[in-house]
């Protein structure tokens, strides 16, 4: 016996087809159609195109219709959202302990701070509290964006001995120290002093520490 379109129709799309041809059959025009049929083998195929009646004295004497399938089409877009999903929850994710690591830090007096520079690549502050405009006059985002803002407030003679520690850290996991002056925005001399750990993570060397103020009486440049 001859096939017709619902007997290949998949279960799923059934009804759908149903209110698409009943639809045509009242003359109306359906626009561009999806449907979906099972292939010999079983397989789902999904469809997407155009259908057409002709009529004569006012009766649907044929159908006609131009598909193509969009099975891979539609799988790709699938995963893409499903992609696209997860990506969104992992941001939101990220954001949410950014925002709980900054409440904990912002109320730490001093500055705590996440820092990293591997040979070849600009040096870069992945994480740095807001405490770090009070005590320096540079904001947070002002560092993160460009570590020079603060590292060009150290003063000249103490800002090799700086870099040098930061370059060549003796030992990964050892705890290091070093004080220095600080020149603020608004001409105000500091000293201020560092400690940090250098830790390998996944090739990379990153500082994990903590910058103060210690307060140490006048000093002269």
């Amino acid at each position: 016996a001859a096939l017709n379109v619902f007997d290949i129709c998949h279960p799923d799309s059934r009804e759908h087809c149903n209110v698409l041809f009943q639809r045509l059959m009242e003359g109306k025009d359906v626009g561009m159609a999806d449907v979906m049929l099972v292939a010999k083998d079983g397989r789902r195929i999904e469809l997407e195109g155009n259908l057409s009646v002709r009529f004569e004295n006012g009766r649907p004497v044929s159908t006609r219709g131009i598909f193509r399938d969009v099975t891979e089409r539609n799988r790709t877009e699938a995963e893409v959202r499903q992609l696209n999903s997860s990506l969104e929850r992992r941001v939101a994710e990220i954001a949410r302990a950014e925002s709980l690591l900054r409440g904990l830090t912002n109320g730490v007096p001093g500055v705590v701070y996440q820092f990293e520079w591997n040979s070849g690549e600009k040096p870069r502050f992945n994480f740095i509290s807001a405490g770090v405009e009070s005590l320096t006059g540079v904001t947070a985002a002002t560092v993160v964006g460009d570590p020079n803002a603060l590292f060009g407030l150290i003063v000249d003679e103490d800002r090799d001995e700086v870099m040098r520690h930061i370059k060549e850290p003796q030992n990964l996991d050892a705890l290091w120290s070093v004080r220095f002056r600080l020149r603020r925005p608004d001409g105000s001399l500091a000293w201020m002093q560092t400690q940090a750990t250098p830790a390998n993570e996944t090739g990379r060397t990153v500082w994990n520490g903590y910058l103060a103020d210690v307060k140490i009486g006048r000093a002269h440049v």
